[in-house]
């Protein structure tokens, strides 16, 4: 018994030792700095996508109560969809781009005919639009603006209550988003020759998306001259 105590308390003098001498040594000591540097620049924009989902998911079927109109015709228009009628352009309610009507359609054949299968969708779009103007800002200016980008777009009210009903207009705002951020990193990173020119086609294929989102979303163009210049 004498003899495992004595072993124990040598081993744990040891294992002191050992760990005051991994402290002092300057690797260590900048792994740790490095960690902590990471998790403050990351910690910020983790809590503003949290803040984010949450804003926009909490009783999404609940509310806003009950479902208006507008969202009644793009149910019906996906439930075409899923019964294989396929178009560009869907004439009810005044006529709508279709690209919006083919996610909620993914919606429903997952979730099935509720109010939550419809609006989930707009929400996640709206998750997805942060993740985009983050990297669209850091890939303009920098880490901290995008961030900043993020946090700000997250809690503007029209993009909340947009993320919270079904209507197409929320799909706009993210493939701008992803445009610029494939643009920028396109045009302005020092990456490989291959990663910016698949950025640059990517791009073009968001950009020509955007034709497919909403209404204004032919006004891109002179938007795109005015970033080109």
């Amino acid at each position: 018994m004498m003899h495992l105590s004595s072993f124990v308390l040598r081993w744990s003098t040891s294992t002191q030792r050992n760990t005051k001498d991994e402290i002092r040594d300057p690797r260590f000591v900048a792994l740790l700095i490095r960690h902590f540097r990471l998790l403050q620049s990351w910690l910020p924009l983790a809590v503003i996508l949290v803040a984010g989902a949450y804003l926009r998911l909490y009783r999404v079927g609940e509310l806003p109560p009950g479902l208006y109109r507008d969202e009644g015709f793009y149910g019906l228009d996906a439930l075409r969809v899923l019964r294989g009628e396929f178009h560009l352009y869907f004439a009810a309610n005044n006529g709508r781009e279709g690209l919006f009507i083919y996610l909620l359609a993914l919606g429903v054949g997952v979730l099935g005919r509720t109010p939550e299968a419809l609006r989930i969708v707009s929400a996640c779009v709206g998750i997805a639009t942060l993740v985009a103007i983050y990297f669209a800002g850091r890939n303009l200016f920098s880490h901290r603006v995008g961030v900043l980008s993020a946090g700000v777009l997250a809690i503007t009210f029209w993009h909340v209550a947009l993320s919270r009903v079904t209507y197409r207009a929320i799909t706009l705002p993210l493939l701008l988003c992803v445009f610029v951020a494939l643009a920028a990193y396109a045009f302005k990173s020092h990456g490989s020759h291959v990663r910016r020119t698949l950025a640059a086609l990517l791009a073009g294929v968001a950009f020509g998306l955007t034709f497919y989102t909403y209404t204004s979303g032919q006004f891109v163009w002179g938007w795109l001259l005015a970033f080109g210049l």
